[in-house]
């Protein structure tokens, strides 16, 4: 178990309500999901650990808040699917559950089979987790289920993983499957070793997006201040609809490595989004705690950068709430020793 965090979903609660300012429909759609969603955490039978858990933040917080710098204004957030006391084998059967009773109707139940034969055998970190996305007309759930890290790819059917191993040669290994059951979206995630810019466009070019390269690269640069940063991505995903080449590419870092501290993070991204008129949504009143947290970044946590046919490169930051009163007392998270990606970024 994690040795900090917050005890109850103060945390949460608070930045709702600073959200709540700009995205009123937003958030009250988001609220009805959470509701749902989080009763396992709300109700454990383990409430002294409940809300410090998990592997999904630096410090054990069960759940994260998602920014975008598009134009859409939406609530995203990952979650546990359930409080520490179920075992992580049991959390897949759980999220597709949780599905149900938030849509109405069963996600596939051929994906939850494959999925659940795939973990059946290894030993698992977190098991799933559960995204969502609001916006003022649209609720979007996505299914995020853990690739096992000694399972071979030639156990991941064709459902899971189509084609052969991409950078190969950057000593990729998938480690976590996205499931969008209503628009039938998956999606592969991938931990890396350093990526050159060679491999970002070999990655682009594979999948159609090529005429996405320069823009990205500017992008990552322009996101981290500084020439040469594309070597601090740790990670990918390739997202797919039916059709061999993925319909987006994302690239992912962690804050620390980008930015060092949560309060460099921060006055990076406003500088970036204010020059650039990006809504994010919610990020500078949530994150005003972190604005004087110097040591290394563990609260501002995975920045994503996704590249589609026809958009422009979009980014993503996630964040730990901040507990109340945390901006008074430069309070810190340790850094994150999870080893996953976070699973609100492309939600």
């Amino acid at each position: 178990m994690k040795s900090r965090g917050s005890r109850d979903g103060s945390a949460l609660d608070c930045a709702l309500r600073s959200m709540e300012k700009d995205a009123v429909e937003q958030t009250v759609r988001a609220r009805r999901a959470l509701d749902v969603l989080l009763h396992g955490v709300r109700t454990s039978c383990w409430p002294e650990v409940a809300w410090m858990f998990s592997t999904l933040t630096p410090d054990g917080y069960p759940l994260e808040l998602t920014f975008s710098s598009s134009p859409e204004p939406a609530v995203r957030y990952a979650l546990e699917v359930a409080g520490p006391e179920m075992p992580e084998h049991q959390r897949l059967r759980e999220a597709f559950r949780l599905y149900r009773a938030l849509v109405g109707h069963p996600a596939s139940a051929e994906i939850e089979r494959v999925l659940s034969a795939v973990q059946a055998t290894h030993e698992l970190s977190y098991g799933a987790w559960f995204g969502g996305s609001h916006t003022k007309t649209t609720d979007r759930y996505k299914i995020y289920a853990e690739l096992p890290k000694d399972a071979s790819v030639n156990e991941f059917p064709a459902e899971i993983f189509p084609g052969a191993l991409p950078l190969e040669h950057c000593h990729s290994r998938p480690v976590m499957f996205g499931f969008q059951p209503e628009s039938n979206v998956r999606e592969v995630y991938f931990r890396t070793g350093s990526l050159a810019p060679e491999d970002i466009g070999r990655l682009l070019w594979k999948n159609n997006l090529s005429h996405r390269y320069h823009e990205t690269l500017e992008l990552i640069q322009a996101t981290a201040g500084r020439p040469g940063s594309a070597t601090a991505l740790a990670g990918f995903s390739l997202a797919f609809n039916g059709d061999a080449k993925a319909m987006a590419v994302s690239l992912f870092t962690e804050a620390k490595f980008l930015f060092g501290s949560d309060a460099n993070a921060r006055r990076n991204l406003l500088k970036l989004a204010r020059a650039r008129c990006w809504p994010l949504l919610g990020y500078e009143e949530v994150s005003r705690a972190h604005h004087n947290w110097d040591a290394i970044a563990g609260n501002q946590g995975v920045v994503a950068w996704i590249a589609t046919p026809d958009n422009p490169v979009e980014l993503r930051i996630s964040v730990r709430p901040p507990d109340p009163g945390s901006e008074h007392s430069g309070k810190n998270s340790s850094p994150s020793q999870a080893g996953t990606i976070p699973a609100s970024l492309l939600v």
